[in-house]
């Protein structure tokens, strides 16, 4: 459950008293974006669970990159290594 409380400059110290936030703020959502993510995580996953993994790299966009304009460093030096790229 979530809580809110009126801050000093709103009242004073004496009044302070939590207040729930209405239930539509706490609903999830879901996203829109990327498209594929959903097919790019089972791929992960059969990955993981065909095992050979020394070396896991868990990133973001620049991790990510390492696919397509960094593929000649990630061959050279971490492909031999049996990493992977989540």
């Amino acid at each position: 459950m979530l809580w809110t409380v009126q801050l000093p400059a709103q009242t004073n110290s004496s009044t302070m008293q939590p207040s729930l936030i209405p239930e539509a703020a706490c609903v999830p959502a879901t996203r829109d974006s990327p498209k594929n993510w959903m097919s790019r995580h089972e791929k992960f996953v059969a990955q993981a669970k065909r095992g050979g993994i020394d070396i896991l790299f868990m990133g973001d966009s620049i991790t990510d990159n390492w696919r397509s304009k960094g593929s000649n460093v990630w061959n050279e030096d971490y492909a031999p290594r049996h990493a992977a790229n989540f």
